[in-house]
Protein backbone atom coordinates (compact mmCIF):
# COMPACT_ATOMS: atom_id res chain seq x y z
CA UNK A 1 0.00 0.00 0.00
CA UNK A 2 1.47 3.35 -1.09
CA UNK A 3 0.82 6.15 1.42
CA UNK A 4 2.58 8.96 -0.46
CA UNK A 5 6.08 9.28 0.99
CA UNK A 6 5.84 5.87 2.68
CA UNK A 7 4.95 2.44 1.32
CA UNK A 8 3.58 -0.19 3.67
CA UNK A 9 3.77 -3.89 3.03
CA UNK A 10 4.35 -7.20 4.73
CA UNK A 11 7.74 -7.94 6.21
CA UNK A 12 9.21 -10.61 3.89
CA UNK A 13 10.81 -12.39 6.87
CA UNK A 14 7.75 -12.36 9.14
CA UNK A 15 4.36 -12.09 7.41
CA UNK A 16 2.70 -11.08 10.70
CA UNK A 17 4.57 -7.78 10.66
CA UNK A 18 4.27 -4.77 8.41
CA UNK A 19 7.31 -3.11 6.87
CA UNK A 20 7.56 0.59 6.01
CA UNK A 21 9.70 1.83 3.13
CA UNK A 22 10.34 5.31 1.76
CA UNK A 23 9.07 5.96 -1.74
CA UNK A 24 10.83 8.28 -4.19
CA UNK A 25 8.58 11.08 -2.91
CA UNK A 26 9.59 10.22 0.65
CA UNK A 27 13.28 10.35 -0.24
CA UNK A 28 12.65 13.77 -1.79
CA UNK A 29 10.98 15.00 1.41
CA UNK A 30 13.84 13.62 3.47
CA UNK A 31 16.38 15.51 1.34
CA UNK A 32 14.45 18.77 1.87
CA UNK A 33 14.22 18.20 5.63
CA UNK A 34 17.94 17.38 5.83
CA UNK A 35 18.81 20.60 3.96
CA UNK A 36 16.42 22.87 5.93
CA UNK A 37 18.79 23.63 8.85
CA UNK A 38 21.50 24.76 6.42
CA UNK A 39 19.03 27.00 4.61
CA UNK A 40 17.78 28.49 7.87
CA UNK A 41 21.35 29.15 9.00
CA UNK A 42 22.18 30.90 5.72
CA UNK A 43 19.01 33.02 5.85
CA UNK A 44 19.68 33.99 9.48
CA UNK A 45 23.32 34.88 8.75
CA UNK A 46 22.15 37.11 5.89
CA UNK A 47 20.03 39.12 8.35
CA UNK A 48 22.90 39.70 10.77
CA UNK A 49 25.40 42.50 10.55
CA UNK A 50 29.10 41.76 9.94
CA UNK A 51 30.03 41.90 13.64
CA UNK A 52 27.01 39.86 14.69
CA UNK A 53 27.79 37.00 12.33
CA UNK A 54 31.13 36.49 14.10
CA UNK A 55 29.52 36.13 17.52
CA UNK A 56 26.24 34.21 17.15
CA UNK A 57 26.26 32.54 20.58
CA UNK A 58 25.66 35.74 22.60
CA UNK A 59 22.90 36.66 20.18
CA UNK A 60 21.25 33.25 20.53
CA UNK A 61 21.40 33.49 24.30
CA UNK A 62 19.34 36.69 24.10
CA UNK A 63 16.47 34.85 22.39
CA UNK A 64 13.54 33.82 24.60
CA UNK A 65 13.41 30.20 25.71
CA UNK A 66 10.56 28.48 23.81
CA UNK A 67 10.14 25.98 26.65
CA UNK A 68 9.37 28.82 29.05
CA UNK A 69 6.44 29.85 26.84
CA UNK A 70 5.03 26.36 26.28
CA UNK A 71 1.64 26.08 27.82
Amino acid sequence: MDLGPVRRGRDPHDRRRHALELTEAGRGHLAVVAYAPHLLEAETAALLGPGDADEPRPLLLRLPDPAAHAG
